[in-house]
């Protein structure tokens, strides 16, 4: 190479070497620089869409609480706890099951449940919780001899309190 170098004239070798270091730049530019910002161009259009949609469903997250928070709410404010217990008990089928109900202080109700099948009960219990916002404050559940079917102690708590 070098032989061959020192064959050509000054300006060849100028030219040359001029050539080959502008041939270099193309290659550099054209197989990395230019994939490199294009895809540093999609990656920023990525995170602006990413940050587009979280804002969407942080505003969808609030609004769904708020959905939720008010009518699990408006549902309980239209009617005592007293009078939700005994009603929703009856829906659900445990009823007759229902031996005792009665107020304690201006936000609990406390009842006695006698031979009522579990899953029915905690089947009204997961619908007062979900549907009316009802908070479960204390529950005591005790096994009789016929097999899913228990007696229960529960209080019950209005929401919001």
């Amino acid at each position: 190479m070098k032989n061959f170098l020192a064959g050509l004239g000054a300006r060849e070798r100028l030219l040359l070497i001029a050539g080959g270091g502008l041939l270099a730049l193309i290659l550099l530019y054209g197989l990395a620089w230019r994939p490199l910002s294009e895809h540093v161009g999609q990656l920023r259009a990525t995170v602006t869409e990413q940050q587009a949609l979280e804002t969407w469903m942080q505003g969808a997250v609030d609004e769904v609480k708020r959905l939720r928070g008010t009518q699990g709410a408006n549902r309980a404010e239209r009617q005592s706890l007293l009078s939700l217990a005994d009603r929703t008990a009856r829906q659900s089928g445990i009823g007759p099951a229902v031996r005792r109900v009665e107020p304690e202080g201006t936000d609990k109700v406390r009842l006695q449940i006698e031979q009522a099948p579990f899953d029915d009960m905690m089947a009204w219990i997961e619908s007062l919780v979900s549907q009316y916002q009802v908070h479960i404050d204390t529950v005591t559940v005790e096994s009789r001899d016929q097999p899913g079917v228990v007696n229960a102690r529960i209080i019950l708590q209005a929401p919001n309190t």
